[in-house]
């Protein structure tokens, strides 16, 4: 919990720089915006997934992780395990 307090200002700056990006794709690219969503929604359905399970979060974090990749590949998005990781983190 101490982490998550001493780094909350970089947090929200990642997260208003993701959303301020996401609508500036929107725009611009919005074949990239739709993946982008589409990795967002699969890390939010892995995480609430996870919620159910009794082991540790870091546990938690890997499994989810691992399904928001397997599940981007299977409708062909390619995503690296670290914007998964992420993915997952901000889910």
């Amino acid at each position: 919990m101490e982490w998550l307090i001493n780094n909350l200002p970089a947090i929200i700056l990642v997260l208003g720089f993701v959303a301020g990006y996401y609508n500036y794709l929107k725009d611009h690219d919005p074949n990239l915006a739709s993946k982008i969503k589409v990795i967002g929604d699969l890390a939010n359905y892995a995480v609430s997934l996870q919620a159910t399970k009794a082991y540790s979060n870091s546990k938690k974090q890997e499994e989810a992780t691992k399904a928001v990749m397997e599940q981007a590949k299977a409708i062909g998005i390619k995503v690296t395990e670290a914007t998964a990781k992420g993915a997952v983190e901000q889910a």
